[in-house]
Parts: structure tokens; C-alpha cells; sequence
């Protein structure tokens, strides 16, 4: 299957925040949802951050390992009323009504931090957004609302790093995976899957403990050594298909690929959205390394599963993280009839811009919005070749049934 065009008008939506600011070192992962009411649109994105580490570092040795990228990293929020003109703060706690006077409060800023006083979490390295699931959704409009948020979080326990990813600030920026055998190791790197709910319409989050130890509600180290996800489950992006039947798509990093490992996708299956099961019937890796020479060789990452905008017979399309024999970024996309079963598209969707773009070195973790009866838009990591990432938006028009795009 080739994909037939690119996303068209490109560009940057939200670049790292000013000096000082929760979010100064960059912007990366986003999640965005829209909200659309007889008042208007309203649009909130969900995406990670980090400050500059320098002045932890000079005080803790741990923390310069942690600078790369955006390790060490939070989650913010930002708001818009059209998902292009973003309205975002600087410190944890900013509640301003930033969408006017008439409209409700919202918060923007740093929402869920690390969590620093407990040594022992899975997440007490960073943070990073998977997905925010909104239910009774007819009150978000008022301000409130139930949201679930899974996401990745990463302790300080060492772990060999991605080999040959100098090639790519790209791969240096949020790679919380494992590596090749060999590589230098590096903390921050172990990620486990967790779950916050917020019952304020996202204004305040509450970690929901897991069973393991760590507190995780989804776990690496439950799986036997030698499975391709041992190592580590992060960037979860959760579809509740039916009654019963609660999908969670992930990555990992299987060392035992040839040729120094690569990144795969698969599937674990709940029926109540908290407790997991990766055996159960349909489950497993879906999308691994491609071809040698291809856009994929080096695997798929950072998933993002939504229902077929251009079919209302079940099917799925899968935007997700691609990379090459160099571990350079691009975004690709497959077709499912159901979920479980994938076709990947033979190129990638969007691609690095090259030159001095604000993406010029490569573009990943990808987010998916259908807008129904206008242009649905992708929305998207981009690094530039200083390695600092922003997030950017594409207009997404002509998908087939099939997920041509």
C-alpha cells in the first residue's frame, strides 16, 4: 500500500516556552483533543516539557544524564479556540481565563510533574502524555468532566542506550527505551505505563497505584526475559472499542532484532481500562522493523489509534513514529479492518524538512484529530538540527477507506 499524498501546510504551532519557563528546553509529544458546542470550539493539548537541567546537574551528577532531549521531562497543557493559536503558562500552577472573560477557567501550564518524593515509582525520572480519555464529555463545556490520562514514566535506574542514534537529534530527544547491546548506559531510559484520572476537566490529576511495586498499572518486568517487550512499555495510546473490550497500543524496544534491535508496537487488551492483559487473544506485536534500506527499518514507535475517519465499518488507521537504519525520525501510517490486524503504508506520511526548518532533522510522535465536516490536521513532534523540538500541525485531506492518504 503507497500513501497517494502529504499532509499539506505545514508548520509550527508551539515552539519551546520563553527562558525560565517549565517548558523552556522544548515541546514534544503532543496529545490534543477538540471540544465542539454550540459556543464555539475548544481545543486543549496535552504534551511534555522540561526546564534547562544545567543548574540540577551542577548540583547533582544524575541529573546531567538526564538533560538529553527532554528527559526529565512533565506534563503540560496548552488551550486554543481553532488548534493552531495556542495559549500555554509557565509555571504549575496557572489557572487564568485565557479563552475570555465570558468563557470558562482553564488551566494551562504544567499539570503532572514527576514523582519526586517517592525513589522507589516508576515515574519519579519524567513523564511523558500517552493519551487523555474524556467521559461524560457533555460537561467538559462547564469546565468539568472525568478525564483519564495513561502515561509513560521512567525512574533512574541505568539502562543501555539506542546505538548509532548520533545520526538524529531526533532519536535523542524522549527516547526512553532501551538499547543495543554495548551502548553507554544511561538513567531514565526504564518506562513503565500509568494512569491519572482528573474529575475538574483536567485542572487536577490524581495517580491511580497500579499493583506492581513501582505503581505502574502496566509493566515490563512482568514479561519473561527474551519477549520483545521486556525491556520497556512505553507512549500508550488506548481505544475503548466496545463494552469490555479496552485496546492499548505501546512500544517497546526488542533488543533481539539484528543488528542492534528496534522498536515495535503492540496490543494488550482490559475490560475495565486498569488492568491489563498482554496474552489475552489478539494481543501482541503488531508493527516491528521494516525492510533494510527502508523509512522503517529500525521499527515503529509512539502510536496513535483512531477509528477510520472515511469508513464506518470498524476499521482503524495507526499514525506512528518510524525509523530508519540511522534511527531518523518520520511519520508513517497503517490500515486496520479491526484493530488487530495492520497493513503499513510503504512511505512515510511526513518527513523531516531538511535545511534550517524548525523540523529539519526529523519528525515523530504523532497525533491524529478528526475534525468532522472540516480539515482534519496531524499534529507532531519536529526537531531541529540543534536537537531542541517543537510541536507543529498538518492539514490531513484525502484519506481513502484504507487509510491512503
Amino acid at each position: 500500500q503507497t500513501s497517494t499524498a502529504q499532509p499539506t501546510l505545514r508548520g509550527c504551532v508551539l515552539p519551546a516556552g520563553a527562558p525560565g519557563s517549565w517548558d523552556a528546553a522544548g515541546a514534544a509529544k503532543p496529545f490534543v483533543k477538540r471540544f465542539a458546542s454550540e459556543a464555539g470550539e475548544r481545543w486543549k493539548m496535552w504534551y511534555a516539557g522540561a526546564d534547562d537541567a544545567a543548574a540540577r546537574a551542577a548540583e547533582d551528577p544524575v541529573w546531567e544524564e538526564l538533560s538529553k532531549g527532554l528527559r526529565g521531562g512533565t506534563v503540560g497543557v496548552a488551550v486554543s479556540r481553532n488548534g493552531l493559536v495556542w495559549e500555554r503558562g509557565s509555571s504549575a500552577e496557572n489557572v487564568n481565563p485565557v479563552l475570555g472573560t465570558d468563557g470558562p477557567r482553564e488551566v494551562v501550564g504544567r499539570v503532572l510533574a514527576r514523582n519526586e518524593g517517592e525513589w522507589w515509582a516508576f515515574d519519579c525520572a519524567h513523564v511523558l502524555p500517552g493519551c487523555v480519555e474524556v467521559f461524560a464529555d457533555e460537561r467538559v463545556d462547564s469546565g468539568s468532566g472525568n478525564f483519564w490520562m495513561y502515561y509513560s514514566g521512567a525512574d533512574f535506574e541505568k539502562r543501555p542506550a539506542v546505538a548509532a542514534r548520533s545520526l538524529s537529534a531526533a532519536s535523542q530527544a524522549l527516547d526512553e527505551m532501551g538499547g543495543a547491546e554495548g551502548a553507554a548506559d544511561e538513567r531514565g531510559l526504564r518506562s513503565r505505563v500509568g494512569l491519572a484520572i482528573s474529575q475538574d476537566g483536567g485542572m487536577s490529576w490524581a495517580r491511580i497505584e497500579g499493583a506492581h511495586h513501582t505503581k505502574a498499572a502496566f509493566c515490563p518486568t512482568e514479561r519473561p526475559e527474551g519477549a520483545w517487550d521486556a525491556d520497556s512499555n512505553a507512549a500508550p495510546s488506548v481505544v475503548f472499542h466496545s463494552k469490555g473490550d479496552v485496546r492499548m497500543y505501546y512500544h517497546a524496544f526488542d533488543r533481539d532484532v539484528p543488528g542492534g534491535g528496534a522498536f515495535a508496537i503492540g496490543m494488550a487488551r482490559s475490560q475495565d481500562g486498569m488492568s491489563w492483559a498482554r496474552d489475552a487473544p489478539g494481543c501482541g506485536r503488531k508493527l516491528g522493523a521494516g525492510e533494510a534500506g527502508a523509512f522503517d527499518t529500525r521499527g515503529a514507535a509512539y502510536p496513535h489509534v483512531v477509528p477510520n475517519p472515511a469508513a464506518d465499518d470498524g476499521s482503524y488507521l495507526m499514525f506512528y513514529e518510524a525509523r530508519d537504519e540511522g534511527h531518523a525520525a518520520s511519520i508513517g501510517v497503517a490500515w486496520s479492518p479491526d484493530g488487530l490486524n495492520w497493513r503499513p503504508a510503504s512511505a512515510p506520511v511526513l518527513k523531516g524538512a531538511g535545511g534550517d526548518a524548525w523540523d529539519a532533522d526529523g519528525v515523530g510522535m504523532p497525533c491524529f484529530v478528526h475534525v468532522p465536516g472540516g480539515t482534519s490536521r496531524l499534529y507532531y513532534t519536529g526537531w531541529a538540527a540543534d536537537g531542541i523540538p517543537s510541536i507543529g500541525a498538518a492539514d490531513v485531506v484525502g484519506i481513502g477507506q484504507e487509510g491512503q492518504l
